[in-house]
């Protein structure tokens, strides 16, 4: 138990040293109250990790990404890779030149979605 607690504390201290560094590290301002916002949710679930242990909860983040969904996701978006590069269009985007008005490219586009 104990060293869980050790564990924890640990991994915490580390990552605010980290942080810390990486904002003393980004040039000016424009970008740190970004990097402090998304570092703080990221606190926020290291600081809640015990506390969703003992729930029962711990694992279900790691469900998410081990989840058919998420391999559902990952398959469409190999193959759409593969798909891009087999096009016609990524010849046009590599040596736009080539083609003339004449040779009407047309993508079509079958379904976009964003999160769940």
């Amino acid at each position: 138990m104990f060293d869980y607690i050790y564990e924890w504390v640990r991994n915490i201290a580390c990552y605010m040293v980290l942080v810390t560094a990486f904002i003393q590290i980004v040039p000016g301002n424009d970008y740190k109250k970004y990097i402090r916002f998304f570092t703080g949710i990221i606190l926020i679930i290291l600081l809640m990790t015990p506390v969703l242990k003992l729930l029962g909860m711990g694992s279900g983040f790691w469900d998410i990404y081990e989840g058919k969904a998420y391999e559902e996701q990952r398959r469409e978006m190999e193959e759409a890779a593969e798909l891009w590069n087999n096009l016609e269009i990524s010849e046009y985007v590599a040596d736009p030149e080539k083609f003339t008005e004449e040779d009407d490219i047309q993508i079509e586009v079958g379904e976009i979605s964003i999160g769940h």
